[in-house]
């Protein structure tokens, strides 16, 4: 836990310095995205308590798990940043401001919201019997 909070935190910091912010686009953007959607499947690989009729985990490396903890926290807190700050670029108005401000926010905890209970399911389909 403690890692994944260092990691998020160190993103958020890493994306205000102006050489990053220079090479970070909307394309880096997706692409890291993307990239934190491949990241997913590999959670299902490591040192996991599992019964031991099942073919997973592949990996019982702790090592690796905390690698792999710490760039889907890093490159989190890096896009959430990055998506915060330059959604306002181009918008004129105050008001649009408030407006786009809000609506991220929302979009935010509704995506933790969502996968939050997506997660009960998979869960319940993981867990040992």
């Amino acid at each position: 836990m403690s890692s994944y909070l260092f990691s998020d935190f160190f993103g958020r910091m890493i994306i205000k310095s102006r050489f990053i912010q220079r090479f970070y686009s909307y394309q880096l953007a997706v692409t890291v995205a993307y990239f934190r959607i491949c990241l997913v499947p590999l959670f299902f690989i490591v040192n996991l308590p599992r019964p031991k009729e099942q073919v997973l985990p592949l990996i019982h490396n702790d090592i690796f798990s905390f690698i792999l903890v710490a760039i889907f926290s890093l490159t989190g807190g890096m896009n959430l940043t990055v998506i915060f700050v330059r959604a306002q670029d181009n918008i004129l108005s105050v008001q649009e401001i408030h407006k786009i401000s809000n609506f991220i926010s929302i979009m935010c905890t509704v995506g933790c919201t969502v996968s939050s209970f997506v997660a009960i399911p998979i869960s319940l389909i993981v867990k040992d019997e």
